[in-house]
């Protein structure tokens, strides 16, 4: 019985993950900012792309106003400090550099997800919905246990990432 379900699970992985990989091929493989034109869906792959830019650069525009409204504050604070009496000015100004350097680190993790790349504009998210959808409907019809459900949609979405067409 156990030797069963491990075969029509290995089977069904394989399958899974090859309906993953040729479904993001018709849609143009889009990524990030690519995608492949002349295919059948490849309209859509398009759409996903510009989409995934707009959100990006919309994003983008957000994250360094607000690290620009932050450093112009922290210029105001730095300017009044020293212009206090007795202010160690070269310590105010190695602070500073600190502060700004720190925060230019961090910049990037203000971004919010964005919602395109689970459309098509990222493999492996794209993959996981996909898997998940299928998953849904084969788990029920081939008996399998429910709690393997995790691991299935994890190991289609990981063989559709790793095969090359």
């Amino acid at each position: 019985m156990l030797a069963e379900i491990m075969i029509i699970c290995t089977v069904a992985v394989l399958l899974v993950a090859a309906t993953i990989k040729f479904i993001h091929f018709i849609v143009g493989s889009p990524a990030g900012n690519e995608y492949e034109t002349g295919r059948i869906f490849s309209a859509y792959g398009r759409f996903v792309t510009d989409r995934y830019v707009n959100e990006y650069n919309t994003e983008s525009v957000r994250i360094w106003s607000k690290y620009e409204d932050w450093k112009a504050k922290r210029d105001e604070k730095l300017y009044e400090d020293l212009e206090k009496d007795g202010a160690d000015k070269i310590e105010l100004q190695k602070q500073y550099t600190d502060e700004v350097e720190a925060m230019l680190e961090r910049v990037e993790t203000w971004r919010r997800p964005n919602p395109w790349k689970a459309l098509g504009a990222c493999f492996i998210c794209f993959g996981t919905w996909v898997a998940c959808f299928i998953w849904s409907v084969l788990v029920p019809y081939l008996g399998i246990p429910v709690l393997l459900f995790p691991f299935l949609v994890a190991g289609s979405v990981v063989v559709a990432n790793r095969v090359e067409i």
